[in-house]
Order: structure tokens, then sequence, then C-alpha cells
């Protein structure tokens, strides 16, 4: 291993539960992955930039940017140019985004830039930005400095709305030296397509491009921003500075604020990073499957990253049938019509002749199954008693039709999905929440009698992996966030 970290048991029973593990719950950035982002191609205004050809980077003329990294792998020449004529204001704003729009901190060592970035993500876009011409020079409390183009600018810095799992999106809010006011905004493309201003001429090319760039196995963001009246930030700013200053409930005030401003915003494209494969990682996954050892992947990225990353790592092949949600819905639906004692008994749904008409269906052929954490959400919820008056309506959603909302029959859907979830060789879950991946853990452990081992490296795994029956935390690039 390249830090040569030794494993470390912390609990004796560890070798008596090795043996009987039936699911592994693992983490796929930094687990699955190397965490060791590379900015590949981008989509500015519709247009597909970035080349493969690492003959193209050798040819390219770098010699006018003081600030070039040497570990370049991003190569087009005709953004390049476009870049630098600077005649394009979609340009000019996507790369001024990359170069504001982060939280990474800078430091000069031996007169060369180094940043320092929570997230490797983060730094693959500065460092991009960098090589494009658009540097991130310092940081102080209320400012940002940049060079663009040579052109050493200063931003003051009036709000920073930070990211998390939930809001799956972060936006800072700058005042430029000509005083102009404008908001940036990079995130989850499901979060910011839903955000944007109605017409948006290029928004078809740009959800084309980001498909395009899922199907390589690239991960993906969204760029997105607006300029504001003097007045409108008058105004938000006193509800930005009342929900601050709160006592109680900051947060979710905090998040309302945000959602306020974070409206009728300007696409200017999307970003792709690479994150490879560790090594072998195939080969462990087909010793797994043989072993009847089910494999169930959690992942904040998007659905299609993640299935790419599936078949790439060979948990899904050719041969799978994948069950998507509608699907699953129509699957569940189905059994729970044919459960004729579904009222007096909670177990009609669940037994294991429930799915056999699927099963029979479906021969012998491997199944997979692909859920988002949206989804995921209304199967949780079902669980919830504070939330049984709104079970009609998730009922609804998830396509079953019936009048009775008590716990017990919310319970029967999360047995119902289990039981069909653990008939798959793999299952993806993605777009899920650190919560969300301590719950799916949670919800098999309540409905099998077997043995689980959750791994990740991340301290977003920490719930997963301590949900668990073995937990397991490596020590990546993030550091050792998943150690106690």
């Amino acid at each position: 291993a390249e830090k040569d970290t030794p494993a470390n048991a912390r609990s004796t029973s560890l070798n008596d539960q090795l043996g009987q593990i039936e699911y592994i719950f693992s983490d796929k950035t930094g687990t699955l992955t190397q965490n060791i982002m590379t900015f590949k191609k981008c989509c500015i205004n519709g247009n597909i930039y970035g080349s493969s050809n690492k003959t193209e980077c050798k040819s390219m003329d770098l010699s006018w940017n003081k600030y070039i990294d040497k570990k370049l792998e991003f190569h087009d020449q005709l953004l390049l140019d476009t870049i630098r004529r600077d005649e394009d204001p979609v340009v000019r704003e996507y790369m001024r985004l990359l170069a504001l729009c982060h939280t990474v901190m800078v430091e000069e060592k031996e007169s060369e830039l180094v940043y320092q970035a929570a997230s490797p993500d983060e730094e693959a876009l500065v460092t991009a930005a960098r090589n494009l011409g658009y540097v991130f020079l310092s940081r102080t409390q209320d400012t940002i400095t940049i060079s663009e183009l040579g052109v050493q600018r200063t931003y003051k810095v009036l709000a920073l709305l930070d990211f998390n799992s939930v809001r799956k999106r972060m936006s800072v809010l700058v005042q430029d030296p000509e005083g102009c006011i404008k908001l940036y905004t990079k995130g989850a493309d499901s979060v910011i397509l839903e955000r944007l201003h109605g017409d948006q001429t290029n928004e078809g090319c740009t959800i084309k491009a980001l498909d395009s760039f899922a199907a390589e196995t690239l991960r993906t963001l969204c760029l997105a921003m607006k300029e504001m009246d003097k007045k409108e930030y008058a105004l938000w700013s006193k509800k930005h500075h009342a929900a601050s200053i709160l006592l109680q409930g900051r947060a979710q005030e905090l998040d309302k604020v945000y959602e306020e401003i974070e409206q009728n915003l300007k696409l200017l494209g999307a970003t792709a990073i690479e994150d490879k494969l560790q090594d072998g990682v195939p080969e462990t996954i087909h010793l797994l499957k043989r072993g009847d050892i089910k494999v169930w992947v959690l992942t904040g990225d998007k659905q299609e990253t993640a299935v790419n990353i599936g078949f790439a790592c060979q948990l899904l092949s050719e041969d799978m049938i994948i069950l998507e949600e509608s699907k699953i819905c129509e699957i569940l639906e189905s059994t729970w019509y044919s459960s004729n004692s579904l009222v007096g008994s909670s177990e009609a749904l669940c037994s294991n002749n429930s799915f056999l008409p699927y099963q029979a269906s479906g021969g012998h052929v491997k199944k997979a199954l692909v859920v988002t954490g949206d989804f995921l959400e209304k199967i949780f919820h079902t669980e919830e008693e504070k939330k049984a008056k709104k079970m009609k309506g998730l009922l609804e959603s998830l396509c079953f039709r019936t009048a009775d909302t008590s716990k017990e029959h919310g319970n029967l859907i999360e047995k119902a999905f289990v039981e069909l979830a653990t008939t798959c060789q793999a299952v993806i879950c993605c777009r899920v929440t650190p919560k969300q991946k301590a719950l799916i853990v949670q919800m098999v452990k309540r409905h099998k009698n077997a043995i689980s081992l959750a791994i990740g490296d991340g301290a977003n795994d920490v719930n997963m992996i301590k949900t668990a029956d073995i937990g397991v935390g490596i020590s990546g690039h993030e550091g050792s966030g998943t150690e106690p």
C-alpha cells in the first residue's frame, strides 16, 4: 500500500464474524476509487471542452501563465484561446466561479502557490481555473483576490452559503471591483437545474453533456450565477443577519434564507472530474460475488456516474437486469395486491414466496437494484410514527393505494423493499446523505438476520461504519476521517 499502514483490529470477536459476512456496504469515493481528482472535461454554455489526447497538451503554449501547475492533465487549445480572447461573458463568469466559489486556503511555498482544500474535488476545480488563467491568490475574512489573465482583482465576500449533504450545493455572494453584486453557485445537477430562470437556451445541451460525462464515469457538478441589485441584496442581507444570530433553529432558518436567494439562476455549464478505481477493486468484487456475499455501494454521486462505476468495477455486468425506481414500484405494487390477507397479516407481503411471480418471470437472470436517496427517504419515512399523517401521500408516490397508514403497514413496505433488494446480486444507492447510509445498514440489519460489514474512508462514513456488525475505516487521502 502507498502509505504502508497496517490493519488495526479493535475487537477480539472479528475473526469469528468475518467468516459469516453476508452483506458488505461500501462507500465509493476513496474506497472503491482513489479519491485523487483530476479535472478532465467541462461544458461551458452548451459547448464541451477537454481532450484525452496527451500530445495535444505538449503542443499547448502555456508560457504566458506563470502560475501553471506542472501536473496539468486538462488539454484543450480551443478553450484556452477562447479564454485568452476574453470576449465571451459566459466563459469569463464560468472561470470566475471556479476561482471564487470554494473554501480552499492558499499559502506560498518556495514562490509557488499551494492549495489546501477540504475535499479533493474543490482542489481540482481551483487548480483547473489556475491553469486556465484565473488564479486564486489569497483570501481574508472579507475578500478573495484572484488573477484574471494576469490582472489582479479583489472581490468583497458578502456571504458564503455553505455546502452540506442536504443542500448539495454551495454559493458565494461577492461584490466585484466595479461594484456589481453577483451570486456564484455550484452543486449537484439535480438541485441546480431546478433553480434556474425559465429561459435557458443552453440547458438541453448541458444535460446531454452531463449524461455523456457520467457515461465516462466522471463526477459532475453544475455551475450557475445571477446578478443582484443593491436593494434586493439589502433586503436579503437583513434576513441573513437575523437568521445568523438566532440561538435556536439557526441552521434551519439559514437554509430558508439561502433557498430564497438561490433561485432564478443563469446556467453557465458543468464540470467533469475523474476519480480512478483503486487497484484490485474489480478482482476483489468478483471474489466476493463468488463467495455469495452481496455488495451494496452507497454514494453521494449522481445515478449515471454510480452505475458506470458499477460496471467499471464489475459490480454490475451486461447480463444483469437493472431494476430502477419505476420498476421497483411496479414489482412492489403487484406484490401488494397479490397479498390477499394483507390487512390481517403483516407477514404476507414479505414472505419468501411474495416475489415468486417476479422471480419466475426472471428465471435465473442476475438482478441489480439502483435507487436514489429521495426514493429511500420515502421508504424510511414509513417507519416514523410522527410522519404518519403524511403516509398516504408517500404511499401514493410509491404506487401503493391504501387507506391504512399505520406504522405496521409502513413497516411492511420497508420489509418488502429489503426482501426485493436482497434477492439482487448488487445494490447501488446514489445521492444518499451520511445519515441515509447508516439508515440503509440499520434497515437491512432489522429485517435480515445476517452479519454485515461497512467500509469507508471519510468522516461521512462514520455512522454507517458504527451501525454495521463490522466496521472498517480506511486511512485515505482525506486523512483518517473514520478513526474513532
